[in-house]
């Protein structure tokens, strides 16, 4: 399947919204790029049950293979795509001045971000081993680490 929005752009969308969150936004831009990946998580959430359905259904060379190829890129899409959605829906809360649920939205887009970094070791074999250390395309731990410095900012 082709994906709706490439991994390296939605983190660079992402990362667009972190930069301006005290600022007005282009919303429309960013609005079109959230209706899109907020309607494709529910369908990577179903790819990735199925998939793990599969995995789990086979001999462990080949649900290895599952895991780190299909499965770790499905699950790295809707994570991304939701720390997205929650990073887009942040910011309209805090536009309309709405501290406790623009710190929700932060916290479950630090999570997707977190649970991403965790799963994806499992790709991490043989000579793939420490495949993501210079992940420059995308730089999910920076990522998460200007989603959680925006917690500081969210008080009026």
């Amino acid at each position: 399947k082709n994906f709706v929005i490439k991994d390296g752009l939605i983190g660079f969308k992402g990362y667009s919204i972190i930069k301006q969150f005290g600022t007005e936004l282009d919303n429309a831009l960013y609005r079109e790029t959230y209706d899109a990946t907020a309607s494709s998580i529910s369908k990577y959430r179903q790819v990735c049950d199925q998939l793990t359905d599969i995995s789990n259904a086979v001999s462990p060379p080949i649900k290895r293979h599952i895991e780190a190829t299909w499965l770790c890129y499905a699950n790295t899409m809707r994570c991304l795509y939701g720390w997205y959605a929650n990073l887009y829906e942040a910011k309209q809360y805090y536009d309309n001045r709405q501290s406790q649920e623009t710190i929700d939205a932060l916290l479950r887009a630090c999570e997707l971000l977190e649970t991403l970094l965790a799963y994806r070791t499992c790709a991490e074999y043989g000579k793939f081993q420490n495949w993501y250390r210079g992940d420059l395309k995308i730089n999910v731990q920076q990522l998460l680490t200007d989603t959680k410095r925006l917690l500081g900012r969210t008080a009026f």
